[in-house]
């Protein structure tokens, strides 16, 4: 099913979580009269499409990306875009992603656009342990986070981080590595710290003020940087 954000907002109370179950299309949810206080994703058939949440209160800040409990599923998420409807920054958003019980296979979340939020969390079980299962996302921007923590029972995979204002990147708990794919934009001073397993860090933000510290864990941990972005 689609989404579209009428000219009459919705209204919810007393209900604790909002579930998004198969939404099929790009779409977009007024959210300024829902008074829940957390948001589930369901995975779905694709993770091409992207929900658009306007007008987030302050006092959601707790998401799931959720599977079925098929074991061995490659569990696929939508895009979201988390807009919230305060002028100041929040202290923290905390995304749970695991498929429900069961190990999956692959899993993988299209980007993830949130304003706003100084800290966010993202918490991760259930990733297959074959050679070729991961958990990926496509994106994360965050144009006022400062803190960045991802832990995940498997191998993690972030293909691309644009976030000004990052000064902390924690894939500490990354259990089998992670690769960061397209570190483009970032505070002038970023400390990345890497876990136990093979790390990859790609870094093509082109300042020359900037510093990057690195912890590279127990792993092997590899940085590339690349000249000429913008």
């Amino acid at each position: 099913s689609g989404l579209a954000a009428g000219s009459t907002d919705l209204s919810i109370s007393n209900v604790e979580t909002l579930r998004m179950d198969n939404v099929g299309t790009n779409g977009a949810l007024q959210m300024d009269n829902l008074a829940v206080t957390s948001m589930r994703f369901d995975s779905g058939a694709a993770s091409t499409e992207t929900i658009t949440l306007t007008d987030i209160a302050s006092t959601i800040n707790t998401f799931s990306f959720l599977g079925a409990g098929t074991a061995d599923a490659d569990l696929l998420f939508d895009a979201v875009t988390f807009d919230y409807d305060v002028t100041a920054t929040q202290a923290a958003a905390t995304i749970t992603v695991n498929n429900g019980g069961a190990t999956a296979d692959d899993i993988s979340i299209g980007k993830l656009d949130m304003n706003r939020i100084e800290a966010i969390t993202i918490t991760a079980t259930e990733i297959g342990a074959a050679a070729a299962d991961q958990l990926t996302i496509a994106e994360i921007e965050a144009d006022h986070t400062t803190d960045i923590v991802v832990s995940a029972n498997g191998e993690l995979v972030l293909s691309d981080l644009d976030t000004a204002l990052l000064d902390t990147l924690d894939l500490s708990a990354a259990d089998d590595g992670a690769t960061v794919t397209n570190l483009r934009l970032y505070a002038d001073a970023l400390t990345v710290t890497m876990g136990d397993g093979n790390d990859v860090v790609i870094s093509t933000e082109n300042n020359n003020a900037a510093t990057m510290t690195i912890d590279l864990g127990t792993g092997k941990t590899a940085v590339q940087l690349v000249a000429g972005y913008e």
